[in-house]
């Protein structure tokens, strides 16, 4: 059983990585951190780098990382503040999401450890949307979709 979760969740990372790799403008990078995360970058560093925590040696090119967790799934994408509101975000979820039960956690809450979600977190300088794919929602995310594509390739023209 754990070989099947395992399996499920490296052909989730490989979807992801197949669709960054069609993003023009980033690229995926392993960064060598012992949790295996990917990191999505930038060619060049991004606007609101000087607004990333130090503490964690953190890249000035990162737009964001994919991370495989035990249950799951996660991918966390940063942006310039107050560029994408949280409308465009709930509709691109509704969009591409072929599963139901994808709760919405807002900034603040505590995200579920079981259920799969969303959060659209803010700063001052930049914004984030974490998406998190439990186990029992993997391969429901649709990455060939065109909404996704245009959604993620606006999140890359961004931090040009």
């Amino acid at each position: 059983m754990v070989d099947y979760l395992k399996q499920n969740i490296i052909k989730e990372e490989r979807k992801w990585v197949n669709l960054f790799k069609r993003i023009n403008g980033c690229e995926i990078i392993n960064p060598g951190i012992k949790d295996g995360r990917l990191m999505i970058s930038n060619l060049k560093p991004v606007p609101w780098h000087k607004g990333l925590k130090p503490q964690y040696n953190e890249a000035k090119t990162k737009i964001g990382y994919m991370v495989k967790q035990q249950s799951g799934f996660r991918l966390d994408i940063d942006f310039p503040h107050g560029s994408i509101g949280t409308d465009e975000i709930r509709s691109i979820v509704k969009t591409i999401s072929t599963a139901t039960g994808f709760m919405e956690i807002q900034q603040g809450q505590r995200a579920s450890t079981i259920k799969s979600y969303w959060r659209f977190k803010t700063s001052k300088e930049f914004d984030t949307i974490t998406l998190v794919i439990r186990n029992h929602h993997l391969g429901t995310i649709n990455t060939t979709s065109p909404n996704i594509h245009i959604f993620l390739q606006k999140i890359v023209d961004l931090a040009k």
